[in-house]
């Protein structure tokens, strides 16, 4: 905007503002006769002064439009022009108009006579394609009566379809009955009536060469009919004929001819084994056959559901001949009467431990387990275990075929969303009752919707109730050995103790005693292998309990999963804890109680020495049984967490294809159960050594720092310092003390039991050696000599026990950290820092540096 547009702007507006404010002063003033009404003189000034600014106003008004007018005239002028322009196109336009009426009147008349050509033409070509279709209906007929008079049924069949399954509409053509049909002599009054006949005729034709090619073993014969039923509309029927002729191959094919050389005890197992899998065979090769010429969803399933109703029946009838050959119900009756009598039969542990008794006798009074049961089974071992293996092969067999139905089933299943549409592809109950087979309804349901397998069938049945027996079977068994395995341990026999345990406990022999020792006798070599290791330190000082024991195990959990079944595994598991508990670990409790030398089991401890030469030998065989317990709860540990692991191995690579993850999971967590057990082998352990160094090793341990400390000092000179520097008479006195100590349960235990007594050791010699540092004098050089001492034992004591002793060392490190500072008053500021940096790991407090060493005057002092 330039200045004179702002300026005539604000005028106006200062003049716009007048004639407000006069209009204001003036009141209500309509026109001009109103002004002449005034008779106040200063009304009739303002009016004055109102009417000359409105009179100003108009005049710049009409000077502005004024100035436009040469404007306005040109833009009136063109106008003008453009009102010609368009008076000139409106006589144009409305010739257009009645043109464009003229010929859309002219259209329609053409559209009208196109659309009755085309109706026309459209009547035209369904009477030419219905005639073409007749005359092909014509041809057909004939070509299909001729072929059935010939026999010719393939060709019939295909020509057929189309008229009956692909497009039946074709029989409603109204030129149909306009034909002389020669097919009076069919008995038919109608085409659509003779085709349903030959379709009849054509499909009891199939089923008859069917049979024919099934009794003649005739493969391409069947193949061939097989591949009519869908052409004429008869998939099902198709199905079911093939069905019953498979049912009939699983007959043959799993027949087990008797050999000479078959075993006997395994020949339902392998009966089964053939059943299953035949029939798995005959599904994978045939599934593709079906889907090529049967095409729809869920077609395969149809004979799975046959083939199922078929493995039941034989299921049923090999489940039953083993039971009967076998003597089932016997067997199981015979075992549970024996537990029955076993449990009557009890004889307490803790029996008379007299030396005169033989190893095994002794065996019973020291380390049995709770009881010991005498011979009272009628039932013999060896033919309950040949049965368990094939039951378990019998019954792994069937939960594997089992889950390869579920996952072949379901993927047809799947396929068909549609539950009535699934329901429609399911064999009837009727259909199965005239092919002979029996099946139980439930809820008015023989098939599963889900699975479409039948819900309750004989595979089931047979799995839940093989799987108690197996149970019954298998606890019995298992129980037997390891109450074997127990008893027949070979503690007693293990040579080369005495020599070790005399020298070691200070038990004296007498000579003849003495030399009834096999001193050279080696140790035997255990077998357990996949569970123990090839350390012969670990195996020559266990007993054959452990292998034995966990063999057991390893054998019956191996078995039992086998089955596939998370529920007996589960129960077998608990089973295994059971005799853990009550067998093994009971067991060498009791070993270690009676080795420890309870006052009640001990008498010899008052005259250990000065006793005869049986009550040594009595001890010495309860200080062994006592170690060889030790042992053998240190490599048990190992042995458990082996097998479950194993185990686990086991079932991943065995269960993974048939068995679901949710069952494979459950499986894992019932191991897991068992692998928790290692805990309660540890406390024992840890119990055990603990008892052995409090009651043989507690007391020389102190006597080890009195004697190694005996004329050392650590208030030192210069001189003194460099003697202790190039001879440290501290250290060659405690590992040389230390080593006897230890040497002899070095040979005793194996490598984990040994670093358990050495850290059980070292808790008591850390407690007195810390004691004993904070009654001790010292100055800088001493604490620097201290440093080394300490250094140097733990070092020793490392080597020793195979393992880091960082921790157990950690206060003592922090005392001769203390010791080592060269003034006292920089004791507080380095305590407050370590304490500040790593309060945690500086265990050092307030009292402890206040006990140690300092001169009173600057103890007193510290403020910390």
């Amino acid at each position: 905007m330039n200045a004179g547009q702002t300026k005539e702007s604000s005028q106006n507006g200062h003049q716009k503002s007048d004639l407000e404010f006069n209009a204001d002063v003036l009141g209500d003033i309509g026109d001009l006769d109103d002004l002449l009404k005034l008779t106040s003189i200063d009304q009739i000034e303002q009016a004055f002064h109102y009417l000359e600014a409105a009179e100003g106003q108009t005049e710049e008004e009409l000077i502005e439009i004024l100035g436009k007018r040469s404007h306005f005239q040109k833009r009136f002028s063109e106008l003008c022009h453009l009102g010609n322009e368009v008076e000139a196109l409106r006589g144009s336009v409305s010739s257009i108009c009645d043109n464009i009426t003229n010929t859309a009147y002219k259209a329609k008349l053409i559209s009208d006579k196109v659309k009755f050509l085309d109706n026309e033409q459209r009547k035209i070509e369904s009477a030419l394609n219905d005639a073409i279709m007749t005359e092909q209906l014509i041809k057909d007929v004939a070509l299909i009566k001729k072929g059935i008079m010939e026999n010719d049924i393939e060709n019939s069949a295909k020509l057929l379809s189309s008229y009956i399954s692909t497009n039946p509409e074709i029989l409603e053509n109204p030129f149909i009955q306009c034909v002389d049909w020669d097919i009076k002599d069919s008995g038919a009054s109608t085409v659509s009536e003779y085709l349903q006949k030959a379709k009849s005729d054509i499909k009891n034709a199939v089923v008859d060469r069917f049979d024919d090619a099934v009794q003649r073993g005739d493969t391409k014969a069947i193949s061939r009919c097989f591949k009519i039923f869908p052409t004429l509309g008869e998939s099902h029927l198709g199905l079911d004929k093939y069905s019953e002729f498979l049912c009939d191959m699983i007959k043959d094919k799993s027949k087990i001819p008797l050999q000479s050389g078959m075993k006997k005890d395994s020949v339902f197992a392998l009966r089964l084994t053939k059943l299953f899998e035949v029939v798995a065979i005959i599904i994978d090769n045939n599934y593709s056959i079906v889907e090529t010429h049967y095409g729809g969803p869920g077609m395969v399933l149809r004979i799975i559901q046959w083939l199922e109703l078929e493995v039941d029946r034989r299921v049923q009838s090999i489940f039953d001949a083993f039971e009967d050959d076998r003597e089932i119900s016997r067997v199981v009756d015979d075992v549970q009467q024996t537990q029955i009598t076993k449990s009557r039969h009890r004889i307490p542990i803790l029996a008379s431990t007299s030396p005169r008794q033989s190893s095994e006798s002794e065996f019973a009074g020291i380390g049995s387990t709770d009881s010991i049961t005498p011979e009272v089974s009628t039932v013999d071992i060896k033919s309950v275990s040949s049965i368990l293996s094939e039951l378990s092969t019998m019954l792994g067999q069937v939960s594997a075929f089992r889950g390869f139905l579920i996952s072949r089933a379901a993927s047809d299943i799947e396929s068909v969303a549609d539950e009535k549409a699934r329901e429609g592809l399911f064999l009837t109950l009727s259909q199965i009752q005239d092919a002979g087979y029996n099946v139980n309804v439930k809820d008015q349901k023989i098939f599963d919707p889900n699975t479409g397998l039948l819900i309750s069938s004989s595979l089931e049945y047979w799995l839940n109730r093989m799987s108690d027996t197996y149970l019954v079977l298998e606890r019995y068994v298992m129980q037997a050995a390891v109450e074997n395995a127990m008893r027949m341990d070979d503690v007693d026999s293990l040579g080369g103790w005495d020599d070790i345990l005399s020298s070691t406990f200070g038990i004296r022999l007498s000579g003849n005693s003495r030399d009834q020792i096999d001193s050279g006798a080696s140790f035997p070599k255990k077998q357990f292998k996949g569970l123990l290791g090839a350390s012969k330190s670990a195996l020559i000082y266990t007993s054959s309990c452990v292998d034995d024991f966990f063999f057991v195990l390893q054998h019956t959990l191996e078995r039992t999963i086998s089955i596939c079944l998370p529920k007996v595994l589960n129960d077998m598991v608990h089973t295994s804890l059971s005799h853990l508990q009550t067998y093994f670990l009971s067991h060498m409790e009791k070993q270690i109680i009676v080795g420890s030398g309870k006052p009640q089991q001990s008498a010899w401890r008052s005259n250990i020495n000065s006793g005869s030469s049986s009550q040594s030998s009595m001890k010495l065989n309860e200080l062994k049984h006592r170690m060889v317990a030790l042992n053998n709860l240190g490599m048990s540990t190992d042995c458990l967490l082996k097998l479950t692991k194993n185990l686990k191995a086991d079932i991943a690579e065995s269960w993974t294809p048939t068995v679901d993850e949710e069952s494979i999971k459950e499986a894992n967590e019932s191991l897991d159960t068992l692998t928790s057990f290692t805990s309660k082998l540890k406390n024992a352990l840890n119990s055990g050594i603990s008892q052995l160094v409090s009651q043989h090793a507690k007391s020389r341990v102190r006597s080890i720092l009195q004697e190694s400390y005996r004329e050392v000092r650590y208030v030192l000179t210069e001189e003194e310092y460099e003697i202790v520097q190039d001879d440290n008479l501290f250290q060659r006195r405690f590992i040389t003390k230390f080593n006897d100590l230890t040497s002899p349960y070095k040979q005793c235990l194996t490598t984990p039991c040994f670093r358990l007594l050495v850290t059980s050791i070292l808790s008591i010699l850390l407690n007195d050696w810390e004691r004993a540092i904070f009654l001790s004098k010292f100055n800088l050089l001493g604490g620097i000599i201290f440093e080394k001492d300490l250094r140097a034992v733990q070092q020793y004591l490392e080597e020793v026990s195979s393992s880091l002793l960082r921790d157990k060392f950690v206060r003592l490190t922090q005392v001769a950290e203390i010791l080592n500072i060269e003034e006292v008053q920089d004791v507080p500021e380095v305590w407050r820092s370590r304490t500040a940096s790593d309060p945690i790991g500086w265990t050092l407090n307030e009292n402890d540096i206040k006990k140690i060493d300092i001169p009173d005057e600057e103890v007193q002092g510290l403020k910390l």
